[in-house]
Formats: C-alpha cells, structure tokens, sequence
C-alpha cells in the first residue's frame, strides 16, 4: 500500500492491514509477497484522520486510499521481520 504499509494474510485468512512506522520505513524494509513475517507494533481504529496523513505524506496515494478505507483497524509497525526465501536471505 503505497510505501506506507502492506496486507498480511491472518491465519483465518482475512487481510489485516500494516501501517509501518516513519523508522521502519528509514529502514527499507520492505514486504515480500508470499512471505511470512513478523510484525509488531500498536493497534489502532482506522480514521480519516489518519488516511489524511498519509495521502498529505504521500505514502499513500489518492488513489490508494480507498483500499486503505476498507480497514476497519490496523498495526503501526515498529518492527516487521520478513522470514528469509528458502535458500536466500531474510529481509529486515
């Protein structure tokens, strides 16, 4: 979602949206489809405050945002570990 954040699938297989924070993006950590990884961080209800923020930073753009508006709820990251591919690497 933009460079703000990505879905990860739940275990019930329902998509759950994940904000990351501004130092985990300084980081460059980066989701990678089809790979499980570990995230932790804060929950909080979705607002329009919240989806104004993100398209005023342009992390998410305008025509993103109705995808973020289907959240009801989502993680602020301050952690995401991305498990490594089998035979390579882990993201951070």
């Amino acid at each position: 979602l933009g460079t703000q954040g990505f879905w990860v699938e739940m275990p019930n297989g329902n998509p759950f949206l994940v904000s990351m924070s501004p130092a985990v993006m300084a980081a460059g950590t980066a989701a990678v489809p089809g790979r499980a990884a570990t995230v932790t961080g804060t929950v909080h209800a979705m607002n329009d405050s919240t989806l104004t923020a993100w398209t005023t930073a342009a992390t998410v753009a305008e025509n993103d945002r109705i995808v973020a508006e289907f959240a009801t709820h989502y993680i602020e990251a301050t952690e995401v570990t991305v498990a490594a591919a089998p035979g390579g690497a882990a993201g951070n």
